[in-house]
Protein backbone atom coordinates (compact mmCIF):
# COMPACT_ATOMS: atom_id res chain seq x y z
CA UNK A 1 0.00 0.00 0.00
CA UNK A 2 1.29 3.76 -1.27
CA UNK A 3 1.93 6.46 1.47
CA UNK A 4 -1.19 8.44 -0.47
CA UNK A 5 -3.24 5.29 -0.11
CA UNK A 6 -2.31 4.75 4.02
CA UNK A 7 -3.64 8.36 4.60
CA UNK A 8 -6.23 7.84 2.25
CA UNK A 9 -7.85 4.81 4.43
CA UNK A 10 -6.71 6.64 7.61
CA UNK A 11 -9.77 6.68 9.94
CA UNK A 12 -9.49 9.50 12.44
CA UNK A 13 -9.21 8.31 16.43
CA UNK A 14 -11.32 11.32 17.31
CA UNK A 15 -12.30 9.67 20.84
CA UNK A 16 -11.74 11.92 23.99
CA UNK A 17 -8.75 11.98 26.73
CA UNK A 18 -9.26 9.38 29.48
CA UNK A 19 -10.78 11.39 32.70
CA UNK A 20 -8.71 11.12 35.50
CA UNK A 21 -9.28 11.72 38.81
CA UNK A 22 -7.68 14.75 38.96
CA UNK A 23 -7.59 17.39 35.79
CA UNK A 24 -4.90 16.82 33.52
CA UNK A 25 -3.16 20.60 33.81
CA UNK A 26 -3.91 21.91 30.19
CA UNK A 27 -5.04 21.47 26.81
CA UNK A 28 -5.59 24.32 23.38
CA UNK A 29 -9.19 24.15 21.79
CA UNK A 30 -9.39 25.54 18.19
CA UNK A 31 -12.58 27.50 19.03
CA UNK A 32 -15.25 29.61 16.88
CA UNK A 33 -17.88 29.93 19.59
CA UNK A 34 -20.36 27.61 17.43
CA UNK A 35 -22.05 24.33 18.02
CA UNK A 36 -18.97 21.99 17.98
CA UNK A 37 -16.36 23.58 19.23
CA UNK A 38 -18.69 24.89 22.01
CA UNK A 39 -19.62 21.43 23.29
CA UNK A 40 -16.44 19.98 22.73
CA UNK A 41 -15.17 23.51 25.43
CA UNK A 42 -17.24 21.87 27.68
CA UNK A 43 -16.10 18.29 27.38
CA UNK A 44 -12.82 19.01 27.59
CA UNK A 45 -12.98 20.86 30.88
CA UNK A 46 -14.50 17.91 32.85
CA UNK A 47 -10.65 16.48 31.92
CA UNK A 48 -7.99 19.36 32.24
CA UNK A 49 -7.82 22.43 34.52
CA UNK A 50 -7.42 24.92 32.08
CA UNK A 51 -8.71 25.00 28.26
CA UNK A 52 -7.10 27.38 26.02
CA UNK A 53 -9.25 28.56 23.27
CA UNK A 54 -7.52 29.77 20.49
CA UNK A 55 -9.54 31.84 18.24
CA UNK A 56 -8.03 33.07 14.58
CA UNK A 57 -8.78 35.83 12.40
CA UNK A 58 -7.98 34.00 8.63
CA UNK A 59 -9.38 37.86 6.90
CA UNK A 60 -10.29 37.72 3.27
CA UNK A 61 -14.12 36.99 4.11
CA UNK A 62 -13.85 36.26 7.55
CA UNK A 63 -15.61 38.32 9.81
CA UNK A 64 -16.75 39.38 12.99
CA UNK A 65 -13.99 36.78 15.21
CA UNK A 66 -14.95 38.51 18.65
CA UNK A 67 -18.03 36.47 18.74
CA UNK A 68 -16.52 33.64 20.14
CA UNK A 69 -15.47 36.04 23.18
CA UNK A 70 -19.07 35.78 24.66
CA UNK A 71 -19.14 32.07 25.32
CA UNK A 72 -16.55 32.30 27.96
CA UNK A 73 -18.76 34.13 30.75
CA UNK A 74 -21.41 31.80 29.50
CA UNK A 75 -19.50 28.63 29.80
CA UNK A 76 -17.89 29.83 33.43
CA UNK A 77 -20.94 30.45 34.64
CA UNK A 78 -22.30 26.83 33.87
CA UNK A 79 -19.34 25.15 34.86
CA UNK A 80 -19.03 27.41 38.26
CA UNK A 81 -15.16 27.47 37.58
CA UNK A 82 -12.83 30.01 35.86
CA UNK A 83 -12.09 26.84 33.16
CA UNK A 84 -10.74 29.00 29.88
CA UNK A 85 -8.48 31.56 28.70
CA UNK A 86 -8.82 33.14 25.68
CA UNK A 87 -5.91 33.83 22.64
CA UNK A 88 -6.72 35.68 19.64
CA UNK A 89 -4.50 35.63 16.45
CA UNK A 90 -4.51 36.66 12.65
CA UNK A 91 -3.25 33.94 10.39
CA UNK A 92 -4.13 36.33 7.12
CA UNK A 93 -0.81 35.81 6.19
CA UNK A 94 -0.07 32.40 5.82
CA UNK A 95 -3.78 31.50 5.20
CA UNK A 96 -2.34 33.83 1.66
CA UNK A 97 0.63 31.84 1.22
CA UNK A 98 -1.23 28.16 1.26
CA UNK A 99 -4.32 29.35 -0.26
CA UNK A 100 -4.34 32.61 -2.48
CA UNK A 101 -1.02 32.74 -4.04
CA UNK A 102 -1.52 29.76 -5.80
CA UNK A 103 -5.15 29.78 -6.17
CA UNK A 104 -6.21 29.84 -9.61
CA UNK A 105 -3.25 27.21 -10.25
CA UNK A 106 -4.53 24.80 -7.33
CA UNK A 107 -7.70 25.23 -8.74
CA UNK A 108 -6.41 24.16 -12.64
CA UNK A 109 -4.88 21.24 -10.66
CA UNK A 110 -7.58 20.18 -8.22
CA UNK A 111 -11.04 21.05 -10.24
CA UNK A 112 -12.24 21.98 -6.42
CA UNK A 113 -12.94 24.69 -4.28
CA UNK A 114 -12.60 22.57 -1.23
CA UNK A 115 -8.46 24.31 -1.21
CA UNK A 116 -9.89 27.60 0.44
CA UNK A 117 -11.31 25.29 3.26
CA UNK A 118 -8.75 22.78 3.58
CA UNK A 119 -6.18 25.99 3.39
CA UNK A 120 -7.55 27.97 5.94
CA UNK A 121 -7.68 25.34 8.58
CA UNK A 122 -4.07 24.21 7.95
CA UNK A 123 -3.14 27.68 8.72
CA UNK A 124 -4.90 27.65 11.86
CA UNK A 125 -3.65 24.31 12.97
CA UNK A 126 -0.19 25.53 12.31
CA UNK A 127 -0.55 28.44 14.41
CA UNK A 128 -1.92 26.12 17.06
CA UNK A 129 1.68 24.34 16.93
CA UNK A 130 3.66 27.74 17.78
CA UNK A 131 1.06 28.44 20.70
CA UNK A 132 1.08 25.01 22.58
CA UNK A 133 4.92 24.89 22.17
CA UNK A 134 5.45 28.53 23.88
CA UNK A 135 2.91 27.37 26.42
CA UNK A 136 4.54 23.95 27.06
CA UNK A 137 0.99 22.72 26.28
CA UNK A 138 1.21 18.69 24.76
CA UNK A 139 -2.20 18.76 23.93
CA UNK A 140 -4.53 20.03 20.83
CA UNK A 141 -8.10 19.91 19.87
CA UNK A 142 -10.87 21.04 17.60
CA UNK A 143 -14.37 20.22 17.19
CA UNK A 144 -14.29 18.36 14.25
CA UNK A 145 -17.31 16.02 14.40
CA UNK A 146 -18.71 13.24 12.20
CA UNK A 147 -22.06 15.17 11.79
CA UNK A 148 -19.90 17.56 9.47
CA UNK A 149 -18.04 14.93 8.17
CA UNK A 150 -18.96 15.66 4.60
CA UNK A 151 -16.97 19.02 4.72
CA UNK A 152 -13.27 18.91 3.17
CA UNK A 153 -11.71 20.14 6.57
CA UNK A 154 -13.45 17.50 8.61
CA UNK A 155 -13.27 14.55 6.35
CA UNK A 156 -11.55 11.10 8.14
CA UNK A 157 -8.00 11.80 5.58
CA UNK A 158 -7.79 15.23 6.66
CA UNK A 159 -7.62 14.85 10.09
CA UNK A 160 -5.26 12.50 9.89
CA UNK A 161 -2.65 15.28 7.76
CA UNK A 162 -3.84 17.62 10.95
CA UNK A 163 -2.62 14.70 13.60
CA UNK A 164 1.13 14.19 11.57
CA UNK A 165 1.71 17.59 11.41
CA UNK A 166 1.04 18.29 15.79
CA UNK A 167 2.71 14.61 16.31
CA UNK A 168 5.86 15.72 14.33
CA UNK A 169 6.20 18.74 16.58
CA UNK A 170 5.35 16.57 19.85
CA UNK A 171 1.79 16.99 20.72
CA UNK A 172 -1.11 15.15 20.75
CA UNK A 173 -4.22 16.18 18.76
CA UNK A 174 -7.99 14.86 19.69
CA UNK A 175 -11.09 14.85 18.31
CA UNK A 176 -13.07 14.59 21.69
CA UNK A 177 -16.73 14.61 20.22
CA UNK A 178 -16.05 13.45 16.61
CA UNK A 179 -18.70 10.92 17.52
CA UNK A 180 -20.66 12.52 20.33
CA UNK A 181 -23.76 12.33 18.43
CA UNK A 182 -26.45 14.62 16.16
CA UNK A 183 -26.01 18.06 15.73
CA UNK A 184 -30.09 18.07 17.84
CA UNK A 185 -28.18 16.49 20.54
CA UNK A 186 -25.29 18.86 20.81
CA UNK A 187 -27.91 21.90 20.66
CA UNK A 188 -29.16 20.06 23.50
CA UNK A 189 -26.38 20.08 25.38
CA UNK A 190 -26.00 23.23 24.90
CA UNK A 191 -29.97 24.69 25.84
CA UNK A 192 -29.41 22.66 28.62
CA UNK A 193 -26.15 24.29 29.87
CA UNK A 194 -28.11 27.46 29.63
CA UNK A 195 -25.87 28.83 26.28
CA UNK A 196 -27.01 31.19 23.74
CA UNK A 197 -28.19 29.85 20.72
CA UNK A 198 -27.53 31.01 17.27
CA UNK A 199 -30.12 31.01 14.24
CA UNK A 200 -30.94 27.64 13.02
CA UNK A 201 -30.83 27.53 9.09
CA UNK A 202 -31.69 23.89 7.62
CA UNK A 203 -29.10 22.17 10.01
CA UNK A 204 -26.76 24.89 10.37
CA UNK A 205 -26.10 27.12 13.12
CA UNK A 206 -25.27 30.87 12.77
CA UNK A 207 -24.73 34.05 15.09
CA UNK A 208 -22.79 32.74 17.44
CA UNK A 209 -19.42 32.22 15.72
CA UNK A 210 -17.56 34.23 13.13
CA UNK A 211 -19.08 34.90 9.60
CA UNK A 212 -17.05 32.77 7.19
CA UNK A 213 -18.07 34.12 3.45
CA UNK A 214 -16.88 31.39 1.62
CA UNK A 215 -17.82 28.55 4.04
CA UNK A 216 -20.98 29.75 4.79
CA UNK A 217 -22.59 30.10 0.72
CA UNK A 218 -20.62 26.63 0.93
CA UNK A 219 -23.08 25.19 3.46
CA UNK A 220 -26.47 27.72 2.19
CA UNK A 221 -25.58 25.84 -1.23
CA UNK A 222 -25.27 22.26 0.08
CA UNK A 223 -28.43 22.75 2.13
CA UNK A 224 -30.81 24.81 0.19
CA UNK A 225 -29.60 23.73 -3.21
CA UNK A 226 -28.66 20.53 -2.76
CA UNK A 227 -25.33 20.95 -4.90
CA UNK A 228 -22.50 19.45 -3.88
CA UNK A 229 -18.68 19.60 -3.68
CA UNK A 230 -16.65 17.88 -5.93
CA UNK A 231 -13.63 16.07 -3.64
CA UNK A 232 -11.52 13.32 -4.04
CA UNK A 233 -9.84 12.23 -0.86
CA UNK A 234 -6.32 11.57 -2.89
CA UNK A 235 -6.41 15.07 -4.28
CA UNK A 236 -7.13 16.63 -0.68
CA UNK A 237 -4.04 14.41 0.87
CA UNK A 238 -2.24 15.95 -2.50
CA UNK A 239 -3.02 19.73 -1.84
CA UNK A 240 -2.29 19.18 2.05
CA UNK A 241 1.42 17.46 1.64
CA UNK A 242 1.86 20.02 -0.94
CA UNK A 243 1.44 22.89 1.11
CA UNK A 244 2.97 21.14 4.68
CA UNK A 245 6.26 22.96 3.44
CA UNK A 246 4.96 26.07 4.05
CA UNK A 247 3.34 25.49 6.97
CA UNK A 248 6.78 23.96 8.55
CA UNK A 249 8.69 27.19 7.21
CA UNK A 250 6.39 29.68 8.95
CA UNK A 251 7.01 27.71 12.24
CA UNK A 252 10.38 27.65 11.88
CA UNK A 253 10.91 30.89 11.01
CA UNK A 254 8.67 31.98 13.98
CA UNK A 255 10.81 30.88 16.73
CA UNK A 256 13.90 31.85 14.90
CA UNK A 257 12.82 35.54 14.74
CA UNK A 258 12.46 34.78 18.53
CA UNK A 259 15.75 33.07 19.25
CA UNK A 260 14.10 30.26 20.51
CA UNK A 261 15.26 26.81 19.78
CA UNK A 262 12.35 25.27 18.50
CA UNK A 263 13.91 21.11 19.39
CA UNK A 264 13.88 22.36 23.20
CA UNK A 265 10.52 23.74 23.13
CA UNK A 266 9.39 20.02 21.45
CA UNK A 267 11.13 18.00 24.12
CA UNK A 268 9.05 19.93 26.76
CA UNK A 269 6.07 19.30 25.84
CA UNK A 270 7.04 15.40 24.59
CA UNK A 271 4.84 13.42 26.71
Amino acid sequence: MTECQSAENAKPTPQGITKDLARKPAVSLMFSGGLDSTVTALTLADDFEKVHLLTYNRGYGHWLVGRSKVRVPELEKHLEREAFTQFGASVKDLFRKVVLDSFVADFKRYKALFIVCVGCKMAMHARSVIYNLEHGIPYVSDGASEATAWMPDQMPVTLAEYRRLHEDYGLTYTNPVYHFGTREKARETLREAGLSMGRRIADRDFGTQPICLFGDVITIFREFMKVGLPLKEESIVEFMRAKRPILDDYIKQYFTRKGVDIDALKERVAL
